[in-house]
């Protein structure tokens, strides 16, 4: 074994939050400083952790095992599988991932029959069954896009942590195993079309589940972020503390806030396409796209030849990263709204100058 474990309080995860006086210790694998599971993610220092009823569920499930499944949704970007990822980081515990899609059938998940070197078959177990052994959490994304029946083949596993296996093996869970499905949707159809390929599942299999809802981190907590990494990006450029002082004041109202501004627009709209309204964008932009942009912005920032025009200059910087990280990525046809969207909230402030 190379860690050992230890009980830490929930505000080493989230901060200080009201917890109940009998809320279970957290488990946490500290690992040797030479050797760690490659299963065990990086952390990362700027993650946001939300703290809701859901969330809170989602945590105890992982601690003690105990009741249903989690089944988490939301929109593209919300943060479904990093949010599972970055709680095994901050605790040490192994986590394996698996993308399913419309083609994809239970055996893929817990293992099949296949070709050996000798003509013959052999028996290789599935990433799932593999976690089963040796108690790792498990996360299959994009679940709803399974087909019904398929799903309905792991209800075994949903409900009693058991798989039977085509040799007849009946495996059953280490302690550790912990499994939760992502999806957009919580099971029940995408009735606004901007999700493919999802239809209505099974209620045998939504019935062994319960639902975590996520959706877009505030403004205030992705302000921070963006003020974060704008600090770090010019640390790194400028020369002195004046220039520092020049580049941070150009950056927080002409690249953070129009940002900011542009990622509430198309959350917005995209979510009363969610609600079935068809005025609504069928994406929005993920924070992890938000950071993009800013990035190549303030990147662009010092590609220009001259300080005289810098002012007039970032809208094009503007323009021209968020056509890179977000826009050349959506259908054609909404390419042009997009760029409108954001000339409409924030063009007028370039032209100041």
């Amino acid at each position: 074994m190379f860690y050992n474990e230890v009980k830490v309080g929930w505000d080493q995860v989230f901060g200080e939050v009201k917890v109940s006086p009998k809320a279970p210790k957290l488990t946490k694998k500290v690992w040797s400083s030479n050797v760690k599971s490659p299963y065990v993610p990086d952390v990362k220092p700027n993650y946001v952790f939300r703290f809701t009823t859901g969330i809170r569920k989602l945590v105890s499930y992982l601690e003690t095992g105990a009741g249903q499944k989690p089944w988490i949704f939301g929109p593209h970007g919300s943060g479904k599988t990093s949010l599972p990822n970055q709680l095994a980081a901050l605790l040490g515990m192994e986590i394996r991932s698996e993308y399913v899609s419309e083609n994809t059938e239970a055996l893929d998940l817990l293992g099949q029959w296949m070709p050996n070197e000798a003509g013959g078959l052999k028996y290789e177990e599935g990433l799932v069954v593999q976690a089963m052994r040796t108690g790792q959490w498990v996360i299959i994304n994009e679940f709803d896009l399974m087909e019904a029946r398929e799903q309905k083949r792991l209800n075994e596993l949903f409900e009693e942590n058991s798989v039977t296996l085509p040799s007849g093996e009946r495996v059953k869970a280490a302690s550790g195993f912990r499994l939760m499905v992502t999806a957009n949707t919580n099971g029940t159809g995408d009735m606004t079309g901007n999700y493919s390929n999802v239809s209505a599942g099974d209620s045998s299999v939504g019935d062994r589940f319960f639902f975590v809802e996520l959706d877009y981190i505030s403004r205030d907590e992705e302000k921070t972020l963006l003020t974060k990494q704008s600090d770090l990006i010019l640390q790194g450029y400028c020369n002195d503390a004046a220039d520092y002082k020049k580049y941070l004041g150009i950056v927080d109202k002409f690249i953070n806030e129009p940002i900011l501004n542009f990622a509430s627009d198309t959350r917005l709209s995209h979510n009363k396409a969610r609600m079935g309204d068809d005025s609504g964008l069928p994406a929005a932009i993920s924070t992890r796209s938000v950071l993009e942009w800013q990035r190549q912005a303030v990147d662009d920032l010092f590609w220009i030849d001259s300080s005289n025009e810098l002012i007039k200059e970032v809208e094009n910087c503007m323009i021209s990263s968020l056509e890179h990280s977000f826009i050349m990525g959506q259908r054609p046809d909404l390419q042009q709204t997009l760029i409108q969207m954001f000339n409409d909230r924030s063009g007028g402030i370039y032209k100041l100058f």
